[in-house]
């Protein structure tokens, strides 16, 4: 394997050179509580969010999670969750809704 190093201060992660990443790869990267995404097969890490950041995420769940939920028409799912979807990069959203159909669930 090759060593990603995006910059002198930038950590250094083990794993296929950049535009070659794929699922299999993420799956083996480390719990070191950055962000991991690959986009195009590109490697993305950022560091956690900020506290406003975090805010903005609660507000999301309060005024459209929780209603969606207690109306049986949606969930909200909050960070850290990963998605997968066929034909798409895995990516880790800060926040994701999805209808009651879409997540697959009922009541």
């Amino acid at each position: 394997m090759r060593a990603l190093v995006v910059a002198t201060d930038a950590p250094t992660v083990l794993g296929p050179p950049q535009g070659h990443w794929r699922y299999a790869d993420w799956e083996n990267l480390p719990d070191d509580g950055n962000v991991y995404e690959i986009i195009n097969g590109v490697l993305y890490m950022t560091t956690g969010p900020r506290t406003f950041h975090q805010w903005i995420q609660q507000r999301l769940y309060r005024y459209l999670g929780i209603p969606a939920e207690d109306g049986s028409f949606g969930y909200a799912f909050t960070a850290p969750v990963g998605l997968l979807m066929p034909g798409c990069d895995p990516v880790q959203p800060d926040f994701c809704f999805c209808t009651q159909g879409e997540c697959g669930h009922s009541h």
